[in-house]
């Protein structure tokens, strides 16, 4: 509305019109450095403010970098300095149930990554899967539960991604695992002729155990109830 017209402040990624974007990006698995700037913008007392934000965190893909502009307009917005902005930032590790990393073998450093979410769809599986595209020590293991939300993953357009992603990356190590697992093998198999090998391991378990008997790190990207995988 007209109303909010002057108050609205826009991020992006790099777009150098918007309100807070980033002049620079070095990903991580454990803590991407971004330097944000951020000019003309709004605060909730009527000032507008210029200035850059060195933040280092954890925010392995573009979508996580996206989450932290959010965070980051926001407090600025809010009238929130800098250096606490950093701060908090910094002390952030991921949400149960969203995007997490924990340590699964100490001894030999391995760890897994966590997107253990109901309502996952291709598009964050994809975002997920490229953040590592060019790291070799991790296996990459897809599955999840039917029936844990209203709206189901497109398994014919997340099928002909894998399937181009492990054409293209003839070296991956990728198991498909429990209900989604299965249909998504079908459908790949179906796709290729059985020209790719497509490994299904119903225990997403005994797919973790083989990745780390590899002395290899996991991307577990597993489509249900974080309280229900916690459990297990």
């Amino acid at each position: 509305k007209e109303e909010y017209k002057d108050k609205i402040n826009s991020f992006s990624l790099n777009d150098t019109y918007a309100n807070v974007y980033c002049e620079s990006i070095d990903y991580d698995i454990d803590n991407t450095h971004t330097k944000v700037i951020y000019h003309d913008l709004k605060t909730i007392d009527g000032k507008i403010i210029n200035g850059m934000i060195d933040i280092g965190c954890f925010a392995p893909g573009s979508h996580h970098i996206l989450n932290v502009l959010a965070a980051t307009t926001t407090a600025l917005a809010l009238g929130i300095d800098g250096e606490t902005i950093q701060n908090a930032l910094s002390n952030f590790k991921g949400i149960d149930g969203r995007t997490n990393v924990r340590e699964i073998d100490e001894k030999n450093g391995l760890r897994i990554i966590e997107e253990i979410n109901p309502g996952i769809n291709t598009k964050a599986i994809e975002s997920s899967i490229n953040m590592i595209k060019d790291i070799d020590n991790y296996y990459i293991l897809i599955g999840g539960k039917y029936g844990v939300t209203c709206e189901e993953i497109d398994e014919d357009k997340l099928s002909k991604f894998i399937q181009e992603y492990l054409t293209n990356n003839p070296k991956a190590n990728l198991i498909l695992t429990d209900e989604l697992g299965k249909s998504l093998e079908k459908k790949i198999n179906a796709m290729n002729e059985k020209q790719l090998k497509i490994e299904h391991i119903e225990d997403y378990h005994e797919a973790q155990n083989i990745a780390i008997e590899n002395n290899k790190n996991i991307l577990f990207i597993y489509r249900s109830n974080y309280s229900q995988v916690s459990k297990r």
